[in-house]
């Protein structure tokens, strides 16, 4: 069954997945000679950089989540469907999605990354990845639901457990949940009428001798210090093995009681059903030349965090950073309207971005070229001016704001309450032939 399409003349782009690599593309070519299709398995982009405020209560799903068919209304060669990707046929052009299949001219693959458990079953089936906005509300919701566990539980052992938030991966994403839930609280046992916030441990664990291993040693060096200020057990140079029976277990033998842990630690690529596996690298990523494509498809481009390209600075490829998909998404589309224009596309030249981390309120970090940096208060009000422009929709860039203004004032957070979905809906299925 096709994924209802209508044909015109235009040749068509199927662009798959909507992070910030595909939905960069999609909204570049708005307008152009092209039909150009988003495929994505859910119906609205996110933006992940700020999940982890989603996660410790600070904003709602909704403030950064957009609809694509609202981003997308006014464009009418824009089209979107809601599906996941199965796999690619290059000999026939065919794309087959769990809801049916799409024939393509060019095929862009911007899948992105999933988190890496490097082969621990354990850790993958009981921590909690953070990846997604449905990610974030379920750290959100196991942590305030422990905590209440905690207030009815006598056992000790079972308080600690429930009370020890374990987040592994010293990255950016680490330090920033680790410094928001330190936040979380120090603010809540303040603002609420709940003894188990003065009880609640963090830990963060991180595999090296350095936390945000991407940037310089100030920086790291000054990071360690402000978590453990704020109370962060930072664990440095301490290799997870596994988790099992409620313990967090590290490669000393020294074990931790949790029943929040939390994964922060790696990405990897999931297998692209149809790309030969000889081009895939470690981890998972694409060998790509100047221009996205893949050896032997030239009709099949890949952008983003799967996509792996070199240079003599960036050896191991380059960052897999919003900024840096973006920017290729943003290339790519240039080199469709050459394409469209019967002129040569031109080769990707990667240009270094500087790199920022927050460390909760008036604490941040930009660096550029591990060579210039900026801290503290100044380096934060430019992290909130900068998140607030990538952020789309004016309602939602508002409300973002407003409601960091107040936590700011009042060291509030408004989403702190507990919503689960408990009734399962029926469905009349159709089985469809996908061939």
């Amino acid at each position: 069954m096709e994924l209802n399409i209508p044909k015109n003349d235009k040749r068509r782009i199927v662009i798959i997945g909507g992070g910030f690599a595909g939905m960069t593309l999609a909204k570049k070519l708005a307008g152009s000679n092209y039909q150009v299709v988003l495929i994505d398995k859910n119906n609205y982009h996110q933006f992940q950089p700020l999940l982890y405020q989603v996660a410790t209560a600070e904003l709602t799903a909704e403030e950064i989540s957009f609809p694509f068919r609202k981003i997308f209304r006014k464009h009418d060669n824009i089209i979107f469907r809601m599906a996941e990707f199965i796999r690619m046929d290059a000999k026939t052009k065919t794309v087959v999605t769990d809801k049916g299949y799409i024939d393509y001219d060019y095929l862009v693959l911007a899948v992105g990354s999933v988190s890496n458990f490097f082969g621990m079953n354990n850790v993958e089936a009981n921590a909690l990845p953070m990846k997604s906005s449905s990610d974030a509300l379920d750290i959100r919701n196991h942590i305030l639901e422990n905590i209440e566990k905690a207030s009815i539980t006598a056992d000790s052992a079972i308080k600690r457990s429930l009370l020890n938030v374990v987040i592994v991966g010293g990255g950016a994403t680490g330090i920033e949940l680790a410094g928001a839930v330190s936040e979380m609280r120090n603010n809540m046992r303040k603002g609420d009428s709940h003894d188990m916030y003065e009880e609640l441990e963090i830990y963060l664990i991180e595999g090296t001798g350095a936390l945000l291993g991407n940037m310089g040693t100030k920086v790291s060096d000054k990071t360690l210090k402000l978590l453990r200020k704020k109370g962060v057990n930072v664990l440095l140079n301490s290799t997870v093995s596994d988790y099992i029976n409620g313990q967090i277990v590290l490669k000393t033998g020294k074990t931790i009681p949790t029943s929040n842990a939390i994964w922060t630690s790696g990405v990897k690529i999931d297998k692209i059903d149809g790309v030969p596996e000889e081009l895939t690298t470690n981890g998972g990523r694409i060998n790509t030349d100047g221009y996205f494509t893949i050896k032997g498809l030239p009709d099949v481009f890949i952008i983003g965090d799967a996509s792996m390209q070199t240079d003599i600075k960036n050896p191991k490829g380059y960052p897999q950073l919003a900024r840096v998909a973006m920017e290729q998404a943003q290339h790519l589309a240039k080199n469709f309207i050459r394409i469209s224009e019967e002129k040569n596309p031109v080769p990707f030249k990667y240009k270094e971005y500087p790199v920022m981390a927050v460390v909760g309120r008036n604490n941040a970090f930009a660096e550029y070229k591990n060579k210039y940096m900026l801290s503290g208060f100044i380096a934060w009000l430019g992290w909130v001016m900068v998140h607030i422009i990538l952020v789309l929709g004016v309602n939602n860039k508002f409300s973002i704001l407003l409601g960091w203004a107040w936590n700011y004032y009042t060291n509030d957070h408004p989403a702190r309450v507990i919503i689960r979905t408990t009734k399962k809906i029926g469905t009349n299925r159709i089985n469809y032939n996908y061939g």
